[in-house]
C-alpha cells in the first residue's frame, strides 16, 4: 500500500522507481515513524488497553496524555514554523540520525567496516559529524576529507537531479570500484543505480594527486561553476 503511495506521488518510471525504492525504503519507513511516533504510541496503547484489562485505565490515561502533549506540540510546530525547531523535533532528528546509522549503515566498498575505524581512530570529529546530519550540504569538504584516509577512491564533480525534480545541484560523491557514496544521504550506491536514479551530469572525476593538494575545491570551483552555469546550477563553496 505505502509502496504504491509513494509510487504515485513521485511519478517515476517503473525501473527508475525500483532503483529508489530500493535504496530508499528503510529512510522512508524511520522518517514515517519518527513523526508519527507519539500517535503510534497512543494506538500501541490503545490495544493494550483492550488485551490487558487490569490496567486498562491506566493505558487510556496514558493514551490521552500522549495525545494532549501531540496536539500542544503541533501548536508549537504551527507558531514556530520557519524559525526554529522544537525540542521535540530535535530529539526526532537526533532519532532519526540514531535509526538510520542502526538500520542502513554506512558500509560498503567505498567505506569498509575497517575504513571506518581507521576513520575514527585518525579523526574523531571527522567520523562523528560524516555519519550524521552534519555531513549535510557540505559535500565537497567531506568528500575529500574522507577520501584522503582512503585507498585508492576519487571523488567526482557533478550535477544531480532528485527524482522527479527539475532543478540540478552541484554536488560531490566518492567512487570506487562499482560504488559510490554520497555523504548527505550518508549511503552507498552502486554506481550505475546512482546515474540512473539522479540523472548525474559528471564534470569530472578527480584521482588522489589531484584532491591531496591544499585547497583542491577553490582550485577547480572556476571551471565547475562554469560546467554548472551551463545547466542553471549554483554552486557552493562547502
Amino acid at each position: 500500500m505505502l509502496r504504491k503511495l509513494i509510487n504515485q506521488s513521485l511519478n517515476l518510471n517503473n525501473e527508475i522507481f525500483e532503483i529508489y525504492y530500493a535504496y530508499f525504503h528503510k529512510r522512508i519507513f524511520i522518517s514515517l515513524f519518527v513523526v508519527f511516533r507519539r500517535l503510534i504510541l497512543i494506538l500501541f496503547f490503545a490495544i493494550l488497553s483492550l488485551i490487558i484489562k487490569k490496567y486498562q485505565y491506566l493505558l487510556i490515561t496514558l493514551s490521552y496524555i500522549i495525545l494532549a502533549l501531540e496536539i500542544l506540540e503541533l501548536i508549537k510546530e504551527i507558531k514556530y514554523f520557519g524559525i526554529l525547531r522544537t525540542k521535540f523535533q530535535v530529539r526526532g532528528m537526533y532519532l532519526q540520525n540514531f535509526l538510520i546509522a542502526l538500520l542502513i549503515p554506512p558500509v560498503g566498498k567505498v567505506i569498509t567496516k575497517a575504513d571506518w575505524k581507521n576513520i575514527k581512530r585518525k579523526d574523531k570529529e571527522l567520523y562523528k559529524a560524516a555519519k550524521c546530519d552534519e555531513s549535510c550540504g557540505y559535500c565537497y569538504s567531506y568528500c575529500r576529507d574522507l577520501a584522503l584516509l582512503l585507498s585508492n577512491a576519487t571523488i567526482i564533480y557533478c550535477i544531480i537531479y532528485e527524482p522527479n525534480h527539475p532543478h540540478g545541484v552541484a554536488h560531490a560523491i566518492i567512487h570506487k570500484d562499482d560504488e559510490v557514496y554520497d555523504t548527505n544521504m550518508r549511503q552507498h550506491f552502486k554506481y550505475e543505480d546512482y546515474l540512473k536514479l539522479h540523472h548525474v551530469k559528471i564534470y569530472k572525476e578527480f584521482e588522489y594527486e589531484d584532491y591531496n593538494k591544499e585547497k583542491f575545491h577553490s582550485f577547480v570551483r572556476k571551471d565547475f561553476v562554469k560546467f554548472c552555469s551551463q545547466y542553471h546550477v549554483t554552486v557552493y563553496s562547502t
